[in-house]
C-alpha cells in the first residue's frame, strides 16, 4: 500500500527527533552541543569566525584578490578581513544569516564572487596568469585559515562525515540556485580505494551528495577512479604537486555523456594540481567543461600542513 506523502513527512520529522536525542549535533567549530532540535550547525559564537569568501577574486581559481589575499585571518591582527565581510552572523537585522534564510541569494552582493561576479572579466592571481589549467575555473568558499584548516581536518580525519550537511547547508545559503543551473552533474575527487575503505568515506564525495541534496544537481559518482596510491600532497612543492598527480585519474566506470558540463568538488584548492588532472580526464573522454568547488582555497604564506 502506498505510503501518503504527509505520512512520509512526520516519519522523517520523528525519526530526526529521534537522531537528535541519541545523536545530538555539536558544533562544527568548538565541540560544543548545539541547542536540541538547532537547524544550524555552528554556534552563536562561533559563527562569526567563519567568514565566506566575498569580493573581488581571480576568475580561474577563485583565490580573494587585493585585499583579500593576505595571511593575518584569525591570528588576532585587524586587518586580517580586509578581503572579506564578516561577522554580519545571527544578528538578525539587514545582511545577516545570510548563510541559512537564503537571503543572500536574490542577486544582491552576498552572491558577488560565485558564477561569474567576479571583479573585472579575466583578473587573474599571479599564479594562474603564468600556470595553464584544464578546468574552466574553481569556486571556492572560505579563506584556509586556521579555524577553517582544523574543521576540515576533523571532516576529513576525525570521522565526522555528518560535517558535510552542515556545510552544504551554509554553501547553499548563500550560493544561490542560479549558480549550480550550468552543472549538468557532480563530480568528485576521487580517493584510491584502499585508502577509502580505511576512511570509511570520502570528504569531496560527501560534499557533493549533500549539495546534490539541496540544488537537485545529480552526483556522477563513478565518471572518475584514482588508480594510483599518491603521496599526500602536503609539503610538496608546485612542481612535484603536478608530477604526483599527473597519472592518478582515469574515467570511471561511467560513461562521460558527450558535451555533459561538469562540477569538481574537492575540500581544499592549493595549487589547483588535483582539479585540473581530474578535469583533464573528464575533457578527454567528451566533458564538455569541468569547473572545480572546493570548500577552502590557500591564500597568502603557505602552510607546511596543507591538504
Amino acid at each position: 500500500m502506498p505510503v501518503s506523502p504527509s505520512l512520509a513527512s512526520s516519519a522523517r520529522r520523528l525519526a530526526s527527533v529521534f537522531l537528535d536525542c541519541v545523536y545530538p549535533n555539536r558544533c562544527m567549530v568548538c565541540e560544543n552541543l548545539l541547542e536540541f532540535g538547532a537547524a544550524d550547525w555552528v554556534c552563536r559564537n562561533c559563527a562569526p569566525l567563519l567568514v565566506p569568501i566575498s569580493g573581488p577574486v581571480c576568475e580561474k581559481c577563485g583565490k580573494p584578490l587585493g585585499g583579500g589575499e593576505c595571511n593575518e585571518g584569525y591570528e588576532g591582527g585587524d586587518e586580517c578581513n580586509g578581503g572579506y565581510e564578516c561577522n554580519e552572523r545571527y544578528e538578525g537585522s539587514g545582511k545577516g544569516n545570510k548563510w541559512y534564510g537564503g537571503k543572500g541569494n536574490g542577486g544582491n552582493e552576498s552572491n558577488k564572487g560565485y558564477g561569474g561576479g567576479n571583479a573585472e572579466a579575466g583578473a587573474l592571481c599571479r599564479t594562474c596568469a603564468r600556470r595553464e589549467r584544464f578546468f574552466g575555473k574553481n569556486t571556492a568558499f572560505f579563506p584556509y585559515d586556521p579555524v577553517v584548516r582544523e574543521l576540515i581536518h576533523r571532516f576529513k580525519y576525525g570521522g565526522r562525515p555528518r560535517y558535510a550537511v552542515g556545510l552544504a547547508r551554509m554553501i547553499c545559503g548563500r550560493i544561490g540556485p542560479e549558480f549550480w543551473r550550468g552543472a549538468d552533474a557532480f563530480a568528485a575527487v576521487p580517493m584510491y580505494p584502499r585508502k577509502k575503505k580505511e576512511r570509511g568515506y570520502n570528504q569531496a564525495e560527501e560534499l557533493a551528495l549533500a549539495v546534490s541534496g539541496l540544488t537537485g544537481v545529480p552526483v556522477d559518482r563513478d565518471c572518475l577512479a584514482r588508480v594510483s596510491d599518491t603521496k599526500p600532497q602536503s609539503g610538496l612543492g608546485p612542481a612535484a604537486r603536478a608530477n604526483n598527480v599527473r597519472d592518478a585519474f582515469k574515467a570511471g566506470k561511467s560513461r562521460v555523456p558527450a558535451a555533459r558540463s561538469y562540477i569538481i568538488f574537492d575540500d581544499v584548492y592549493t595549487t589547483g594540481e588535483t582539479i585540473s588532472a581530474c578535469a583533464r580526464v573528464l575533457l578527454e573522454n567528451g566533458a564538455g567543461r569541468a569547473d572545480g568547488f572546493t570548500l577552502a582555497i590557500a591564500v597568502g604564506e603557505k602552510k607546511k600542513d596543507k591538504a
